[in-house]
């Protein structure tokens, strides 16, 4: 950690002394994977003083603006640094044993993208194939389920193969991501394949009727399969835009740990009465 003194004055003359610190160090974060791989986190640092808010308060500097360096972003293949940085107070206790006082904090963070090429192309579309393939198998026919099956099982273990591969590259969490409800919801409609295959010839129709029920299964099966592939593709684009839309001009009210009590007002002066807005944080 490098530490250097400056002494400036202002405008009306009055010297100050300015204290910088330059700190070089490894910071973690938690991560919020519901969204992933098309998910935006947070990267805060809060700085906390034992003092208690009584003898001391944190305030961001108004002269010289929060920025990051987007040139020495090592992680730019796997992550989009966003220029955006917010600065907030919070007051807290929990941190020191000495619990009667309360003590100031000051938050600064920045978002981050991740970038979702890699498994949209080695993961979303691969198993999208695979499980097209399973439709194939209504061109064997249905008086021989045992073939059916036996091609659709093998493409369901090869579903439940790639799923613990992908699963080797997230960290074990208890909640559902949108990959996991992508492949989730791909198994199912190969699930149901591999139950349509089976009763089929315990149905008791002739094979005129069989057919038929075949071709309406293969219909709505494949109906099923094409609607959700629009809705997972229309709900991801969405999202991804109102991200950008939001990144673009509400920065601000990205960060989860930042009160969003303002966003009415901002919203109805921006979009009915067209002011340029210019956020003040309070602390």
């Amino acid at each position: 950690m490098d530490v250097w003194r400056l002494v400036e004055k202002d405008e009306n003359g009055h010297a100050y002394i300015t204290e910088k610190h330059r700190i070089n160090g490894t910071f973690a974060e938690s991560l919020e994977l519901n969204e992933f791989p098309f998910d935006t986190q947070d990267l805060t640092i809060k700085v906390i003083t034992e003092r208690s808010e009584a003898e001391v308060q944190l305030c961001a500097d108004k002269h010289e603006i929060s920025s990051v360096n987007n040139q020495s972003f090592v992680d730019e293949q796997e992550w989009r640094l966003h220029s955006a940085v917010m600065t907030w107070n919070v007051v807290t206790a929990k941190v020191y044993k000495n619990r009667r006082h309360k003590h100031p904090a000051l938050c600064s963070a920045c978002k981050v993208t991740r970038r979702p090429e890699f498994f949209i192309w080695n993961i979303l579309v691969v198993m999208m194939f695979i499980c097209s393939l399973a439709f194939a198998t209504f061109t064997v026919d249905y008086k021989l389920p045992q073939n059916r099956l036996q091609l659709t099982f093998i493409l369901l273990l090869t579903t439940v193969t790639f799923k613990f591969v992908v699963n080797q590259s997230l960290p074990k969490i208890s909640y559902l991501t949108y990959l996991d409800k992508y492949i989730l919801t791909s198994m199912t409609i190969l699930i149901s394949i591999c139950v349509w295959h089976a009763i089929v010839p315990k149905l008791g129709l002739d094979d005129e009727d069989s057919e038929e029920a075949d071709k309406i299964a293969l219909g709505v099966l494949g109906a099923i399969y094409l609607v959700f592939h629009i809705f997972f593709g229309f709900w991801i684009s969405c999202a991804v835009c109102i991200k950008f839309l939001v990144f673009i001009r509400f920065p601000f009210f990205l960060f989860e740990e930042k009160r969003d009590y303002q966003f009415l007002e901002y919203f109805i002066k921006l979009f009915f009465l067209n002011e340029n807005l210019v956020f003040e944080e309070e602390a």
